[in-house]
């Protein structure tokens, strides 16, 4: 009961910068940003990545004692999150972490977030692409955290553009090895990352010459990636499956 309701209020409580997806098609100005009409794939980027640990925040809710690897990814979220951003936005932004890890002390089964093992083990395939994808993410992001510390220090959001699409892209690269444990839940969150792709080609190809965007190329990159993963997904775990019967 307590996970229900305190977890509910944190999974409420993000799901105001949810509408930061529709960046791409409509001026979107939840951060208070002074020119956000220039900011538009930075949003895109931040409403994908907040989307997805909402969702993985509604699923641990419905079913908590199958989401193991769902908990396990807002926790990677918030501490990652906290390291990256509070460097440059300062303490403030450790009010944010603090509530999403709020989410994770109230869940139920503590003892299924100290472990990545899982009973099937970790799916070789899953593991290549997500080093494969962290090979080009975490790159973007180091290149994004250097521009960053060059920049002038403030607590606003339009201090911390690269910091902040930085955090976004660790995430995501974190949540690919996540996806290759297969620990319960882990079928959700790759539907999720493979989605997450997608949004991201598709916003890409509408952003093409916005700074930071992947542009045209990325765009393509980034559908046949989602496509990839979620092929690989389906195979995975159909192939779990039989072994199971």
């Amino acid at each position: 009961m307590l996970f229900t309701v305190v977890g509910g209020l944190v999974a409420l409580a993000l799901l105001t910068a949810v509408p930061n997806v529709l960046a791409p098609w409509v001026n979107i100005d939840i951060e208070g940003l002074s020119d956000p009409a220039h900011a538009r794939w930075s949003l895109a980027l931040e409403g994908a990545i907040d989307l997805l640990v909402v969702v993985c925040m509604i699923v641990s809710l419905i079913q908590p004692s199958r989401s193991a690897v769902l908990v396990q990814h807002v926790l990677l979220t918030a501490l990652l999150a906290a390291a990256v951003l509070v460097p440059f936005a300062g303490p403030t932004f450790l009010v944010t972490a603090t509530m999403v890890l709020l989410f994770v002390l109230v869940y139920p089964y503590p003892s299924a977030l100290l472990t990545v093992r899982s009973g099937p083990g970790p799916s070789a395939g899953l593991l290549a692409m997500a080093v494969a994808s962290a090979g080009v993410l975490v790159p973007i992001a180091v290149q994004a955290l250097r521009a960053q510390a060059v920049l002038p220090r403030g607590s606003g959001a339009d201090f911390n553009v690269q910091a902040t699409n930085a955090e976004h892209l660790l995430v995501l690269a974190l949540a690919g090895f996540l996806v290759a444990t297969r620990r319960p839940g882990w079928t959700v969150l790759a539907s999720a990352v493979a989605v997450t792709y997608g949004y991201l080609g598709v916003a890409s190809l509408a952003l093409p010459d916005q700074p930071d965007s992947w542009r045209v190329v990325g765009g393509w990159a980034s559908l046949v990636w989602a496509a990839s993963l979620g092929s690989a997904t389906v195979l995975v775990a159909r192939r779990a499956g039989r072994v199971h019967r």
